[in-house]
């Protein structure tokens, strides 16, 4: 008897049950689909990184001077350093100092320049000019004198040889280094061949 009373209720209420059976499925629709557009997508942080976490930067070529080492060294040469790079760097690639090397007045922590000659001067002419007969007048019995170890009066003596001349020979044997044949003195601007033949019997090494 409850079952058919509660039937007939229902069939008396159908109308009124339908909509509140669909105000309840459209609140409920609505409520996902507002929780659905409240929530943001999930984002893929490792493929949003930034590409210096993803691939390491290019390495940026490091720039070069040339310079040429002469003198008193173990591998004389041309060599190429890092820009920045000192004396004392220089000195390393090409062996270190030889025994006769002259120190005392080098800049070991100076920086380079491109395209820069730097000579290393050595003790020889000190220790020739300190051998007997010849330390303190550069030259020998027969009237020599060595273009190696003599005096700016010295050269001055020589035939031809003034006084800006001999200055000359002086600087440039301070700057090129120790002359390897007598020939070379003609290296010295305003020595030519004609001045050449002229002191060549006056000189030695």
């Amino acid at each position: 008897m409850f079952k058919a009373s509660f039937l007939e209720w229902v069939n008396s209420h159908a109308s009124v049950l339908g909509k509140v059976f669909g105000f309840i499925l459209i609140s409920v629709l609505g409520i996902l689909i507002s929780h659905y557009k409240a929530e943001p997508p999930t984002i893929d942080s490792a493929q949003h990184k930034p590409s210096s976490f993803v691939q390491a930067k290019a390495a940026v070529p490091t720039k070069q001077i040339t310079v040429h080492l002469s003198g008193a060294v173990a591998r004389q040469g041309v060599y190429s350093l890092d820009v920045g790079a000192r004396l004392f760097d220089l000195i390393q690639l090409a062996g270190d100092f030889t025994p006769i090397a002259k120190v005392g007045t080098l800049n070991l922590a100076r920086r380079l320049k491109d395209a820069e000659r730097i000579h290393i001067p050595s003790h020889t002419v000190q220790t020739i000019a300190t051998k007997p007969s010849r330390k303190t007048s550069g030259s020998d019995p027969n009237g020599r004198i060595s273009i190696n170890a003599a005096t700016a009066k010295q050269f001055d003596s020589l035939p031809g040889i003034g006084p800006k001349l001999a200055a000359r020979i002086i600087q440039h044997r301070q700057t090129e280094g120790d002359f390897k044949t007598i020939k070379e003195i003609t290296h010295v601007k305003g020595i030519g061949n004609a001045q050449y033949k002229k002191i060549k019997a006056r000189l030695r090494l």
